[in-house]
């Protein structure tokens, strides 16, 4: 869905005029409204009386063009000393005692960027003595001399900071609705609320050697800047240490330090840099509250240390304009430059992360804020805060909306938004489901056209990542020995199809086993599948011996001790043709028997949790009435491009593929012609036989009765076996949980993995 973002016409301010227009805090005409009926309201006053009645003032600003900054905001701000007092009633709070610089009394500003550009401003406060302005009885803990009074005319900064606080921000500003009167003059209704800073007793913590970064697209208005190479309109810019007082040194560490996260992110080893969870609770945040403006929801990093302590993002900031991405994620997810590469990463932890603390959290999140809504609308407050907003906008001269209708279309928000996240979350946000296929040329021959299967049968590829491990007559023992380091032949590690979750690295050489380590304890896998080398392949009984047919158990420990989560499946791999099994008669159909029984016994053995049956669709295609052209193999063991190849990967996808998403080979529109190279390199070329809309069906359809009959070859015309729903109850779901459709007849379990079969 296409958005225009709330900071989008930025640049059009360009066009303006550049001559400078003083903005003075006390810009529109005032409206005679009695200080009683203020006071008389359940809220706090705050009152400031400036130097000499001396207002706040500043300049408009805009970017400089030439150096491609965006944003429009202020500059030459003028700090004005005066007395702040803060009343409730009749009685007063807080006193700071008129201005006597280092001692009492307090400094104002006008703050802000666009939102400065107003007639009613928001200000920053200074006080000459820490003190806590919010009144929570514990001055040690709490006392601070910065404040800044927000403008909230939508009651969006309350909503904000409440979601905040229940998805679990590491730190949320704490703050109270305030009547301001300066000079005399009734200013309006505002949020007095915490700054974001450094404060390790009650605010941002970090080390004195750390530091706080913001992400910013104001850049230009500060005197310190450090390049982004993540998105050039943007720099980062220090909220600590300050920039009068940041050393070389310092600065050196810094920018080292920014520029190692943003390399980091680009990549996939950000998990050594930043601090994923609270990354992932940022953004969900603003998913959750649907804000529309990515480059003004401001960004803050923080790191403890100046020993490479990972960044955290500790706090939301700004909620303008929430509520606005209906039926779509927030602009942030898409548009901000960490996130969309961190959502597509190769590397999962983010989106896994992500996910987690979705689920983990918004049940509380959405029926506390709910709640939090409900609460606050019958409250004393809420009464008193009304009443301010209508004389707000009689001061500002502006519309009045009640603060109900807010809460009510805060409410309906939040209704419809839980549902809307779920889905899309779900279907959207997901890891794929990963396989890795260990094994030898059979891998490759079963693979070949895996691809172009998955692709016509209109899955999204995005869902699946399936790689391979192969070497030259791989084994139980190869395999075993490899990760042993005792094997000296080459392997290679490559992707099949899907998305890519790991960086493949090639092949691994003589004694170099890394890699074999690697895929093994870095990456997570779903499912594992093996095969035993051809030579052995229906020699059950020699698996779990110490020869080279055996280590099949040395080989599953390997597997269930790197990968505790992984189902492991097997492949029934095909037999030899005929003159190559050495066994009189129907020598590839025995030979088959033997295969498929060797794989039977060992998912009863050894809980195997998938069976593959690609030999067995390729051993019913030698078996159809229309001849068996050189058994489909290419040199009499492995299968030649086209029929034989096609009808392996059906099975594969059928085996494997199909269960995930819910559909099924059969229509599949992959069709296959071999190439004159192909045609040249088999040493029987007739075996390479076009994959065509006669033979297809039949392909498919024996795949079809091999994963539902793994163990028996079907002859002619034998229809997909069909199950009913007694083995499970309610509706069928994929593998990541989300529902399919009515278009199935039933469900069948194999292993604890549900095969939809389609009607």
């Amino acid at each position: 869905m296409s958005r225009t973002y709330t900071f989008s016409f930025i640049l059009a301010v360009a066009t303006l005029s550049l001559l400078p227009f003083v903005c003075s805090s006390a810009f529109a005409s005032p409206l005679s409204i009695p200080l009683d009926s203020i006071r008389s309201l359940v809220l706090p006053v705050v009152t400031i009386e400036t130097v000499d009645g001396e207002e706040p003032t500043c300049e408009r600003a805009v970017p400089p063009e030439e150096e491609g900054a965006v944003g429009m905001g202020i500059t030459n701000v003028t700090k004005i000393p005066g007395h702040l007092v803060i009343t409730l009633g009749g009685d007063t709070l807080y006193d700071s005692g008129p201005y006597v610089k280092d001692s009492t009394g307090m400094r104002v500003k006008i703050r802000g960027n666009s939102s400065a550009w107003t007639p009613k401003k928001p200000y920053k406060v200074k006080l000459e003595r820490k003190a806590d302005l919010l009144l929570r009885g514990d001055e040690e803990r709490y006392a601070d001399r910065d404040w800044v009074l927000l403008k909230d005319p939508l009651f969006r900064l309350h909503i904000g900071f409440e979601t905040g606080r229940l998805i679990g921000m590491e730190w949320t500003p704490a703050h109270r609705y305030v009547n301001l009167v300066m000079n005399g003059d009734y200013r309006g209704l505002y949020l007095l609320c915490e700054p974001v800073e450094r404060n390790t007793r009650c605010r941002i913590v970090t080390e004195k050697s750390g530091f706080i970064a913001e992400s910013d697209p104001f850049w230009w208005l500060e005197p310190l800047s450090i390049p982004s190479s993540l998105m050039p309109h943007f720099r980062w810019t220090l909220k600590y240490p300050d920039s009068d007082d940041v050393t070389d040194e310092e600065l050196s560490f810094i920018t080292r330090e920014l520029e190692g996260i943003e390399k980091a992110v680009r990549g996939t080893d950000y998990p050594s840099c930043i601090d994923v969870e609270s990354w992932a609770r940022w953004l969900l945040a603003h998913e959750i509250l649907g804000t529309e403006d990515c480059y003004g929801s401001n960004i803050f990093v923080a790191c403890n240390d100046s020993l490479g302590s990972k960044a955290r993002m500790p706090v939301l900031w700004d909620f303008d304009s929430i509520f606005q991405m209906e039926d779509d994620w927030s602009n942030v997810h898409n548009h901000r430059f960490f996130f969309n590469r961190l959502l597509s990463s190769a590397n999962g932890a983010f989106r896994q992360a992500y996910r987690t603390l979705w689920e983990e959290t918004r049940r509380s999140v959405f029926d506390g804020i709910l709640s939090y809504i409900d609460g606050y609308a019958i409250s004393e407050e809420a009464g008193a805060v009304d009443a301010a907003m209508r004389l707000d906008a009689d001061r500002w001269h502006s519309e009045y909306t009640s603060l109900r209708d807010h809460l009510d279309k805060a409410r309906a928000w939040f209704n419809t938004r839980e549902a809307w996240l779920e889905e899309h979350i779900a279907t959207e946000v997901k890891e794929p489901y990963r396989i890795l296929d260990i094994g030898n040329s059979y891998t490759d021959n079963y693979t070949a056209m895996l691809k172009g299967i998955a692709e016509g049968s209109g899955i999204d590829m995005e869902g699946i990542s399936l790689y391979k491990l192969t070497r030259s007559s791989g084994s139980f023992k190869t395999w075993s020995d490899c990760y042993a380091c005792l094997d000296t032949m080459p392997y290679r590690f490559s992707r099949v199809l899907g998305r890519q979750v790991v960086t493949p690295e090639g092949a691994a050489g003589p004694h170099d086993q890394s890699l074999l380590h690697k895929v093994l304890r870095e990456q997570p896998w779903d499912l594992i599948v093996l095969h035993q080398r051809s030579e052995y392949a229906h020699l059950y009984d020699l698996w779990t011996g110490d020869g080279e047919g055996g280590h099949l158990d040395d080989l599953l420990a390997i597997i269930r001790r790197e990968q505790p989560e992984a189902e492991i499946g097997f492949h029934i791999i095909h037999s030899y043709a005929d003159w190559l099994t050495g066994i009189a008669g129907n020598g590839s159909l025995v030979r088959w028997q033997q295969i498929a029984e060797s794989a039977r016994r060992l998912a009863e053995d050894r809980d195997i949790d998938v069976i593959i049956p690609c030999g067995t669709a390729v051993e019913s295609l030698r078996e159809q009435p229309q001849g068996n052209p050189a058994d489909y193999a290419s040199d009499g063991s492995h299968l030649a491009a086209g029929l034989g190849q096609y009808t392996a990967a059906c099975t594969y996808f059928e085996a494997v593929l199909a269960p995930l998403f819910g559909v099924t080979v059969l229509g599949n529109p992959a069709r296959y012609t071999c190439s004159e190279l192909e045609l040249a390199n088999a040493k029987y070329p007739e075996a390479c036989v076009d994959v065509t809309d006669g033979n297809a069906p039949i392909a498919q359809q024996l795949a079809v009765d091999a994963v539902a009959n793994p163990y028996s070859i079907s002859t002619s015309g034998i229809e997909a076996v069909p199950c009913d729903r007694t083995e499970t109850a309610g509706p069928a779901y994929n593998v990541w949980g989300i529902p399919v459709g009515d278009d199935y007849q039933g469900l069948r379990l194999q292993g604890g993995r549900k095969y939809l079969l389609v009607k």
